[in-house]
């Protein structure tokens, strides 16, 4: 009897072991395959073409496609080309592997940093502030329009020659009377000065800022700003490369550009200063959250390329 119990017991675990091994096969059977996948529209090897994807890419060309199937045939196309990069190793090339964390890199720029540059503001304090700080920058110092008559001379020139060169300017100087003061020297710049660049233009030489370095001798510089009225002549300039005669044509006093004339200008400048002041310490935040360490000796061992090359010429 006890035998019979036992081996009812034992038909019992049996067909209760044979059910869910039945049961698991099934429901193992039942599960969706991936190639049954209602979401996936194409496979191409190991890659596939869902449903999502295809309508990412429609969105991406803002809906501009030909036809749904010449769309499929187009990512067909696409996934076949990267399938056959990807197994000759490209996605292993430096310059794919560059291209690549460049995108990373511009997709967290335009993510994090672009909202904060994009939020930058100036206010018009600021920009009155920085104004009344640089004045200077915008002050026009004064300014004299003059018209020269040139006498060469140098060290090596006789006493009797330079007289002579004297004598000459003093001439000129006696009939500058009269000629209108906008005409210069007028027709005696070619008459009686060397300079080439000013004496068929009436000796004008232009307009002369004060403070500003001229290759002109100073002395010459400096007797012009002395000229008080305009047509005014100078007495003769005796300097290191030559003798002057100097007329003032015109002058200008110092001024101020007024804030409003050039209040875009220093809100681009200062926009752009705060905006890079933004990027660095967003650059500095992300540095001080990761561990750096650099090696200089390993930096130093590495050998560079000091050769300068050629340029090409300009022709």
């Amino acid at each position: 009897m006890a035998s019979n119990r036992f081996r009812s017991q034992y038909i019992l675990i049996a067909l209760l072991i044979l059910s869910a091994i039945i049961a698991g096969y099934y429901a193992f059977k039942n599960l969706p395959s991936e190639k049954d996948d209602s979401n996936v529209i194409a496979r191409i090897g190991p890659r596939k073409i869902t449903v999502e994807s295809f309508q990412n890419e429609i969105a991406r060309r803002s809906g501009n496609i030909a036809g749904k199937t010449e769309l499929l045939d187009e990512m067909i196309e696409y996934e076949t080309l990267l399938l056959k990069g990807i197994e000759a190793g490209l996605d292993k090339d430096p310059e794919v592997i560059r291209s690549y964390h460049n995108i990373i890199v511009g997709k967290l720029k335009q993510r994090d940093l672009m909202p904060l540059i994009e939020n930058v503001q100036i206010t018009d304090e600021e920009i009155e502030s920085w104004y009344n700080a640089n004045i200077k920058t915008y002050t026009e110092p004064a300014k004299v329009r003059l018209a020269m008559l040139y006498l060469k001379t140098d060290s090596f020139m006789s006493a009797e020659r330079v007289a002579e060169l004297h004598e000459r300017l003093s001439e000129a100087r006696n009939k500058a009377d009269g000629i209108p003061a906008e005409s210069g020297f007028g027709a005696l710049a070619v008459d009686y000065s060397e300079d080439q660049r000013s004496r068929y233009r009436g000796g004008d030489i232009g307009w002369i800022d004060k403070g500003r370095a001229y290759r002109s001798d100073e002395k010459v510089i400096s007797e012009g700003f002395r000229l008080e009225e305009i047509g005014d002549v100078s007495d003769i300039i005796t300097a290191a490369d030559g003798i002057y005669l100097l007329k003032l044509m015109d002058k200008a006093e110092p001024s101020v550009q007024p804030l409003e004339t050039v209040k875009t200008a220093i809100y681009q400048k200062l926009l752009i200063e705060k905006r890079r002041a933004v990027e660095q310490d967003f650059y500095q935040e992300l540095k001080d959250r990761v561990l750096v360490e650099i090696y200089p000796e390993i930096l130093d061992s590495i050998p560079i390329e000091t050769e300068k090359k050629d340029l090409p010429q300009l022709k």
